[in-house]
This record gives C-alpha cells, sequence and structure tokens, in this order.
C-alpha cells in the first residue's frame, strides 16, 4: 500500500499550486513574466524543483523522471527488493491570452514500480469553474479520490451515442464540427491540459479522451510525441487504471512503460475509455482537428462563442459558483421543459408516472438535442454576449441583437442566413416579441432607427412573460453593480418589447433579486423578502408584490389557462424557492405543473442557480449544457448525430462556465 506516498504526492501538488497562484495576476492585473508576443506565463523553474526536492526528501531512494524544462531527471539506488520506483511528474507551463486569461495548468505526479502505474495525482490549479480540481488514487488505498471525496464512476460504455461525452484538446474547440464528426454520433467537451482529460474521464464527467499531433511543436504535442513523454499522462493513466478504463496510443496499443518512467515506442496520440470505445476512437479523423479557425467564419464577432476553457483566479469562487449556477439553471430548465412544453400537468404526470422528467434528453415540443436553448436563452444568450462585446449595458447593441435573432442576421455575409440549414431565423419565438421585433428591417438597424420602431410596434396591453424569460443575465452582470444604474437597464430591457408596467416591474424584480442572491448568498427566504420588498417599494407594482407575496402560500392556481403570463412565471419562481428542498426538485417541480414549461422552468432554474450555486445543478444536466453544440457537421465515419434544429453557434450553451465568469467581469 502506498498511503504515505500518496499523501505526501498530494501535499506537493498542493503546495505548488499554491505558490503558482500566489504568482498569478487577478483579473485585469498584468502578469509578471509575459514578454512581448510570446504569450507564455512561465511557471518559475522553481515549482518543479520545490516538487522533486519535496518527493526527494521523503523517498530518497526512488528516481525521478519530469518534462525537460521542469525539473532534471535523477535515479538514485533502489530497495533490494529489486523493486524499482521512479517518480514522473509535471508542474506544467500556462499559457496566456488575451486579457491574461489563463489556460490549462494541471499538476501531474505519478508513481511507477517497475514500469506500472502505482499512483496518481493530478491537481488543476484554474479550471473553467474557478476552482481547483485534485484527483488522486494510489493502488492499495481505495477508489479514486475528486478534491478529497471518493469519485467512482458508472460502468464504462463501449458505444458511442448521442449522450457520449469524449475530452478533446482545447484547440478543437476552434473547428467545432470537424470535432464533432470525430466524435459522432457523441460530443465533446474541450479541456486544455490531458492529464486533467483522463482524469475527467476517470470519474465519469467524460466516457473518454483524445490527444493527438502530428507535430510535436507544443506542450500538448511533447506529452504525446516523444520516448519521454509519459510526464504528460503517466499520473492520469493511473486514475484510469483504478477506474477500471485503458489508455492506448494511436494504432490501439496499451500504453506501456519501461522501468525507468520513458516509453519504448513513439506515441502521436493517446485514446482513453474502454476497449471497444477506444477502438471506435482510434478509427476517427483526428488529423482535420487542428485549431485553424472558428468554424462559422462569417458569424459577427459579438456572437462569437468564448472559449469554453477560458478562465483565471476568481475574484470571489463563491459568487462565481452562484452566477454559473444562474445560467445553468437557465439554460437546463429551458431544455427540461421544452420536453413537455404545452401539455397539462395531467398529460405529463401520465408520460412520467413516477416522477420527472430527471434527464435532459433528445425530442420533446421541438425536437431539440438534449441540453439545446429554445427561444427564452436563445435571446438570454443573445444579451449575455452582447453585454460581454459592449463592455456593459448599450441600449442600442442590445436591441439591434434580438433583431438580428428574430431575423437570422448573425453574419457578416448577409447572404449566409439564407444558406444556412433552416436558415438562421428561431424555430420559436413569442407573439409579443415578434410583434416588437418582426417589422424591423435590416435598414432600421444600420440606420441606428430600431429603438424608433419599437416604439410604434412593441405592445404596451399584453403582460407576456417574453423579457423574464431572457433577463437573468442582466442579473448576473449586476451582481456587483450599483443597484440603481442596474434597475434602469433592467427597466429600459423589458421596454424593448414588453413596455407593460407589470413586466417591466417583474423583470427588475427578478433581476435585482439574481444580483443579490450572486452577491450575498442570503437564504431563500430573504430572498423572498427582498423581492417582495424590491416590487412594492421600488418599482411600485403591487400586481408584481401580490405575486411574490402569494408564493409563499403556494403555486400558482392555474398554468394552462392563461400560460405565458409573467405573473404565473414569477410567482412559481418563488414558490419554488421557499418550497423547494433542491434546486432539482424545484425545476422538476415547475416542469411537471405543465403549461408554458420551458418558460416557467428557465425562469425558476436561474433564481435556484443563483441561490444554490453550480454544483446543485444535476451532474448529467450540466454535462448536456456545456458539451451541447446543435451543429449540422460533415459526413462522419460513425453515425451522424440527429440534429432536427441545427442553430448557429452564437446559440450553443456550451461557453456557460466563460459567459458567467465574463459577466462578473465586465
Amino acid at each position: 500500500m502506498y498511503w504515505r506516498a500518496l499523501d505526501i504526492a498530494i501535499h506537493a501538488a498542493s503546495n505548488a499550486a499554491h505558490q503558482i497562484v500566489s504568482k498569478t495576476p487577478s483579473p485585469g492585473v498584468a502578469a509578471a513574466g509575459i514578454t512581448g508576443d510570446r504569450d507564455i506565463l512561465a511557471i518559475d523553474a522553481g515549482t518543479g524543483d520545490a516538487i522533486r526536492d519535496y518527493l526527494s526528501n521523503a523517498f530518497p531512494a526512488w528516481g525521478i523522471v519530469g518534462t525537460p524544462d521542469a525539473t532534471t531527471s535523477r535515479f538514485d539506488s533502489q530497495p533490494e527488493s529489486n523493486e524499482r520506483h521512479v517518480w514522473i511528474i509535471d508542474p506544467g507551463p500556462a499559457t496566456v491570452g488575451a486579457s491574461d486569461r489563463l489556460t490549462g495548468l494541471t499538476i501531474s505526479i505519478a508513481l511507477l514500480r517497475n514500469g506500472v502505474p502505482v499512483l496518481g495525482v493530478v491537481h488543476a490549479v484554474f479550471t473553467p469553474h474557478g476552482a481547483a480540481d485534485c484527483f488522486s488514487w494510489a493502488e492499495g488505498c481505495g477508489e479514486v479520490h475528486r478534491n478529497g471525496s471518493p469519485a467512482p464512476r458508472d460502468s464504462w460504455p463501449d458505444l458511442i451515442d448521442a449522450y457520449t461525452v469524449v475530452a478533446v484538446p482545447a484547440s478543437s474547440e476552434s473547428d467545432p464540427r470537424a470535432t464533432l464528426k470525430c466524435v459522432a454520433p457523441g460530443r465533446f467537451l474541450a479541456v486544455d491540459d490531458l492529464a486533467y482529460r483522463l482524469a475527467l474521464t476517470a470519474v465519469g464527467e467524460a466516457d473518454g479522451a483524445v490527444s493527438y499531433s502530428t507535430r510535436p511543436t507544443s506542450r500538448e504535442a511533447f506529452a504525446a510525441g516523444s520516448a519521454h513523454a509519459s510526464s504528460g499522462y503517466c499520473a492520469g493513466h493511473a486514475l484510469l487504471i483504478a477506474a477500471g478504463g485503458t489508455l492506448v496510443d494511436q494504432d490501439g496499443i496499451s500504453i506501456s512503460y519501461l522501468a525507468d518512467g520513458t516509453i519504448s515506442r513513439a506515441v502521436h496520440g493517446v485514446f482513453a475509455g474502454s476497449r471497444g470505445f477506444v477502438e471506435t476512437l482510434t478509427n476517427r479523423p483526428w488529423h482535420p482537428v487542428s485549431g485553424s479557425g472558428f468554424d462559422d467564419g462569417s458569424l459577427l464577432k459579438q456572437f462569437v462563442p468564448l472559449p469554453t476553457t477560458a478562465t483565471h483566479r476568481a475574484i470571489n469562487p463563491d459568487a462565481l459558483s452562484r452566477a454559473q449556477g444562474c445560467l445553468l439553471g437557465q439554460f437546463s430548465g429551458d431544455a427540461l421543459g421544452s420536453l413537455v412544453e404545452f401539455k397539462s400537468s395531467d398529460q405529463i404526470a401520465r408520460m412520467y408516472p413516477v416522477g420527472g422528467p430527471f434527464n435532459l434528453v433528445d425530442g420533446g415540443h421541438f425536437d431539440t438535442i438534449a441540453g439545446q436553448p429554445t427561444d427564452d436563452s436563445e435571446m438570454a444568450l443573445m444579451l449575455a454576449r452582447t453585454l460581454i462585446d459592449r463592455g456593459g449595458w448599450d441600449e442600442e447593441a442590445i436591441v439591434a441583437s434580438y433583431a438580428r435573432w428574430c431575423h437570422g442576421w448573425l453574419f457578416e455575409d448577409a447572404h449566409r442566413q439564407h444558406s444556412y440549414p433552416n436558415r438562421a431565423t428561431p424555430f420559436d419565438i413569442g407573439n409579443t416579441t415578434s410583434m416588437a421585433l418582426g417589422p424591423i428591417t435590416q435598414r432600421d438597424i444600420d440606420g441606428g432607427e430600431v429603438l424608433n420602431r419599437l416604439a410604434q410596434t412593441a405592445s404596451a396591453t399584453t403582460q407576456a412573460n417574453g423579457a423574464l424569460m431572457r433577463v437573468a443575465p442582466l442579473g448576473v452582470w449586476g451582481s456587483f453593480r450599483p443597484t440603481g444604474d442596474v434597475a434602469d437597464a433592467v427597466r429600459a430591457d423589458a421596454s424593448l418589447t414588453h413596455p407593460n408596467r407589470v413586466c417591466i416591474a417583474a423583470s427588475a424584480t427578478f433581476a435585482l433579486t439574481i444580483a443579490h442572491a450572486v452577491r450575498t448568498h442570503t437564504s431563500p427566504r430573504d430572498l423572498w423578502d427582498f423581492a417582495r420588498n424590491h416590487a412594492r417599494h421600488v418599482e411600485h407594482c403591487e400586481e408584481v408584490a401580490d405575486a411574490i407575496d402569494s408564493a409563499d402560500v403556494g403555486p400558482p392556481e392555474d398554468f394552462q389557462t392563461n400560460m405565458g403570463w409573467v405573473l404565473i412565471a414569477i410567482r412559481n419562481a418563488f414558490y419554488r424557492l421557499l418550497h423547494s428542498a433542491t434546486f432539482q426538485d424545484g425545476v422538476i417541480g415547475t416542469v411537471r405543473a405543465g403549461g408554458d414549461t420551458d418558460t416557467n422552468a428557465a425562469i425558476a432554474g436561474a433564481l435556484l442557480g443563483a441561490t444554490y450555486g453550480r454544483d446543485a445543478v444535476p451532474a448529467q444536466w450540466r454535462r448536456m449544457i456545456v458539451t451541447c453544440r446543435p451543429a449540422v457537421i460533415p459526413e462522419s465515419d460513425g453515425a451522424a448525430p440527429r440534429i432536427m434544429k441545427p442553430r448557429p453557434a452564437a446559440f450553443w450553451p456550451a461557453d456557460a462556465f466563460a459567459l458567467a465568469q465574463r459577466l462578473l467581469e465586465v
């Protein structure tokens, strides 16, 4: 057993991570050590030396191998038992992109005994969710642990289906359709570091993992292209072994090590998963996945998705969790509700007699793929992307983005939207929203006349929920901004398409409650009290205040007759906040109530997510959201996924984590 070695390795990785974090800039602070155009944050060689010294002091007779730029290989005499132990370490550099944004910094420590992995520690220092992520295992010490807790995974799939997730290099994200072709009919999760990819696969966040390079020029390629490559994946390999998985090279041959920690054959690709799974992956056309440019080439720059792996040290990790929970709640509630939209509670009960729906799956009223947004969250994505692009509230830009969404005007090439499958126009749009945005022309946008046109087209008589359903990103954005400024922006946003005073008050109350939740992490009852006081004493809207008051007593009496009414949506959201034991219970309870299920669940999900945070969202829901890319892909070697509602990349929710973080920063 290796209890002591495991404890030492975990502490070595943790201490090194602490050293790195202490040298890393906070958002907006220039990173020391970045020079010229190299965009490399050279993690001090002392980090690797510190790990080596820590391990050497504890086990002076064991050898050490590391990446050439991190530490010097050393072999001392071995125990008389003839068992040769070698540490394999990789402290790994981080790269820095625009705005000092860190990507992919993972510390890996493995231990080989006579060439067999018997210990693995993978410590991801910076992650898309803002918190460190540490995986550990050693022979004789139980199952794989994640952040100190057991992390058993389910059985390993042998086949790729529509819900399969493959962890791929971050560069693959820049050509998503080529990557989707390689994993068809499955999905992909972009992860910077190979060791982190393997660790996530070992605990079931992915079903398999890939690293492939034909030109070993980057660190990623080094980790899969030389006889000393084992430092890049050996720790992850150990975790896979513990979880029952396998790791093979580009030819399908199991990865093995020599006693000195090196490998005997050139490895240009590694594939993780079950034996049947990796046999499928190795036969896919990975060569074209080169990261040469974003696939939707003429998509207007403000609508191009963020890199899903982009992150840096969060100013407030707890607030980031709640901000990410808010967007995940919006997207997952929308997707779950779309499975039964417009159905009555009785019909839903017959469809799901033992509860649920519990999982995000393909199908539903609009025949979408699991996790795919409807109009509710597509508008929220337009709002979030424009806030980030403009650095805050810009009324002209926001309304132009809504108009572009309505008409499919998303590309630099004006003809592109007509050649897009099913065009780029939304497959669903509410009557009130359509009434406001439908008459807008491209000339109105180009001439800055959209606001004047809306003054003629938007209806002030309806009390529909179309403004409330999209407003959550403004709440996240406003979490640390002056309340008055946020309220003004929210009221202006609602007035664009829903200028009824009840709709305006509902949006303002809801968004400011989300901001309060993200900022303070207060209790559900305190949030309810904050909301009803704001509605009554700031918005001076008794209708909204009464609806929130009534949430303490029970849910709306009737979800079906006036489905789409804003007061049903806001009362339901606060009822679920007060009376649901968990995030999941609140969203599923909303969906089972029937009526406008996608909108009601998106609104409730955003509020519940802002209250309970990212980790309260069920893992299956998170997984489907951050891998949802409803795209038509080229002819693939595997079965093509069934995409009935393909959408431009602007409407993919896969960058939800990055969107939430950027909304807190702008």
